[in-house]
């Protein structure tokens, strides 16, 4: 493999591969979500997108009202209620200050959790990606960091957020030197300058603002008035232009363009050294190739494909930032 991505590339789907249906959910917790929101559940449309096995699903009510709920237990994945738990302590601070969905209940039932959250009437970006949509989403990350700074809720530094995950290219250097280059042969021969790298992306993303921490294009519904940004369990505290970098990998594989065009003219990379931003993506190109490297999780088999997917991209770019940063040394 020569780790070139390719206009042929097969663009696999944010798909984790498994989803709970509304009746596969525990009576007791189903209970609960009916009696908060008033009526009971006549029908359900269970949502494409997104890694969690848990539900994430669209329900109508008797009273003709819908919801969006969301629900994990121990049994679906290990910490699912916490990292609900953590969502909603987000989004309602969150409330009426930033396009995000409401809030509506939270419910628990033995050690299941739900999220009964509005129905925001929105659809998900088209794929590949649409030019002007694109625009839109672009802009408005802009202004998403600009209400979000300096961060309106206490949440984890980015540093101690990712600690454990950004640190892909040393823990490969160590002990798997041969995997990554049957990846990329080119990542291969530099694997230890791209540990190097990795090594200084926590002063980079250092800064003030509320960070989404995993946007795609499956973590946005664009409305009549505006961009919504959903799912907010991994919200830290970073630099104000993370969630762009992190998020252009995605965006390039799904035909969204050059990442470096758009990082070079986005607003909130425009003063920034670029030795910071190749660092962090130096980080979260780790981050992919060595997940997409590891044995599928528990109840999410696509994962590691769409992390191959992104890390393959990532490292295409990556590799245009470290040429162009040794022709300005040089």
């Amino acid at each position: 493999m020569s780790g070139d991505v390719g206009d042929d590339i097969v663009v696999p789907a944010a798909s984790g591969g498994t989803r709970l249906r509304w009746s596969a959910l525990p009576s007791s917790l189903r209970t609960a979500v009916e009696s908060a929101s008033g009526s009971r559940v006549v029908a359900e449309r269970s949502a494409s997108g997104g890694f969690s096995p848990g539900l994430a699903s669209r329900l109508t009510l008797a009273s003709g009202r819908r919801i969006f709920v969301k629900a994990m237990g121990e049994a679906c994945l290990p910490n699912g209620p916490q990292i609900l738990r953590r969502e909603a302590c987000v989004l309602s601070a969150l409330a009426g200050s930033a396009p995000v969905p409401r809030l509506e209940h939270m419910v628990e039932s033995d050690d299941w959790v739900a999220l009964v959250l509005e129905d925001v009437q929105g659809s998900s970006p088209r794929q590949p990606w649409d030019h002007a949509e694109l625009g839109q989403v672009l802009s408005a990350m802009a202004a998403l960091a600009a209400t979000l700074t300096p961060a309106p809720i206490a949440a984890p530094a980015a540093a101690e957020h990712w600690q454990d995950e950004f640190t892909g290219w040393r823990q490969l250097a160590a002990s798997d030197r041969a995997a990554v280059t049957e990846l990329s042969p080119w990542a291969g021969d530099h694997v230890d300058e791209l540990a190097r790298w990795e090594t200084s992306w926590t002063d980079a993303a250092h800064g003030q603002t509320l960070l989404h921490g995993d946007l795609r294009a499956d973590n946005m519904l664009l409305t009549a008035d505006g961009v919504v940004f959903v799912d907010w369990p991994w919200a830290c505290v970073g630099a104000p232009w993370v969630d762009l970098v992190l998020m252009l990998p995605s965006v390039a594989m799904q035909g969204g363009g050059d990442p470096e065009a758009i990082v070079t003219s986005h607003p909130l990379t425009q003063t920034i050294e670029p030795d910071a931003i190749t660092s962090v993506l130096a980080a979260v190109t780790g981050f992919f190739v060595f997940g997409s490297l590891q044995p599928p999780p528990p109840g999410i088999p696509l994962l590691r494909g769409f992390q191959r997917a992104q890390g393959l991209v990532a490292l295409n770019w990556l590799r245009q930032r470290l040429g162009q940063a040794d022709l300005a040394r040089n």
